[in-house]
């Protein structure tokens, strides 16, 4: 299975639908809902914390040093570096939604685009290849270890669409930030299985119109506090 690039209606749909599942249930640290059709999603919990979002002038000079060929000006969207606390536990997906999950939500809901059914019509042989590495683009999801939340990919792998938009960060401590209330891009993170190491590191920040597709393009689920 293989990470699927998405609308953000997709996200919000695919969420309510493991969301429900879920409803009233005791929070362990790992949870597996099951969707029907013997496809099922493993959601992790993350605990509330404070972490330091962006980078410092340190990090930067230092990330510079190891990436010679790395402009600073890409660097720029990371500062200020500034302490965010996130004050509830939330379930994040432990992997990026895979096609079959995808496809489960498409049967579920009858969801579906004009690009999809040109796509369906231009391709109708569409097969998939195998690189020497088993992965010709994307890899099947899991195929890497874990982070130390025992979530899957969040480095490589596809970029991860965030809820945000785009914007400047603000300095000082921040609580539970949204973001801005709108903008042109949204925020993605993560990198992808084209990228190099300066865009897989969890500061960067890379953006994109909100209705853009392409292969090295997903999201997980994540369940908010309280629902």
């Amino acid at each position: 299975m293989r990470a699927m690039a998405h609308g953000r209606a997709a996200l919000a749909l695919l969420g309510a639908l493991a969301g429900n599942a879920l409803a009233g249930a005791e929070a362990p640290k790992e949870r597996v809902v099951h969707l029907g059709g013997g496809v099922k999603i493993s959601r992790v919990l993350i605990p509330a914390g404070t972490f330091t979002m962006g980078s410092t002038e340190a990090l930067i000079r230092a990330g510079l040093a190891k990436l010679p060929d790395t402009a600073e000006e890409s660097f720029a969207d990371e500062k200020p570096a500034h302490k965010v606390t996130i004050s509830k536990a939330f379930w994040m997906g432990k992997h990026e939604v895979t096609v079959g999950q995808f496809r489960r939500f498409v049967e579920a809901t009858g969801w579906c685009n004009a690009a999809d059914l040109t796509a369906k019509k231009a391709f109708p042989d569409w097969a998939v290849f195998n690189w020497d590495d088993g992965s010709l683009y994307t890899a099947p999801v899991g195929s890497f270890k874990a982070n130390a939340f025992g979530l899957h990919d969040t480095h490589g792998n596809a970029w991860e669409w965030c809820q945000d938009w785009h914007g400047p960060y603000k300095a000082g401590e921040q609580t539970d930030p949204k973001g801005p209330e709108a903008g042109v891009f949204r925020v993605i993170r993560g990198g992808c299985w084209i990228d190099g190491p300066g865009r897989l590191r969890s500061a960067h920040r890379g953006r994109n119109y909100p209705g853009f597709r392409a292969d090295g393009f997903g999201f997980r689920v994540v369940l908010a506090p309280g629902h």
